[in-house]
């Protein structure tokens, strides 16, 4: 009993805490991508999608080479099949800063 309730007051204050913690934190995007450029430089991946006026923009120095190189894989593994991939990114000045890339059927 006093354990449920202890909870129960765990959870309120996580609620509570929510909008502080989330507060001033980059909104994340997602989108549709047929890929009509991607350039790879020593320390950044650019691209730019069909019909699409961004770049989305990736630096191997925000994540590890690992990812960097899975990112630059899939998209291009998309350039090559020509199918689109989803990009995952959070808006910076107009560019949207890739965090993740998913290829779907």
């Amino acid at each position: 009993m006093i354990l449920r309730g202890f909870i129960k007051h765990v959870c309120i204050a996580g609620l509570a805490a929510l909008p502080l913690l989330s507060a001033g934190a980059a909104r994340a995007d997602v989108v549709d991508c047929s890929p009509e450029r991607v350039r790879a430089s020593s320390d950044r991946l650019d691209m730019r999608c069909t019909g699409i006026d961004r770049w989305f923009i990736a630096w191997r120095s925000s994540t590890n080479v690992e990812h960097f190189n899975n990112m630059l894989a899939l998209l291009n593994s998309s350039m090559v099949a020509g199918k689109p991939v989803k990009l995952y990114y959070n808006l910076d000045s107009g560019n949207g800063i890739l965090w993740a890339v998913e290829l779907f059927r």
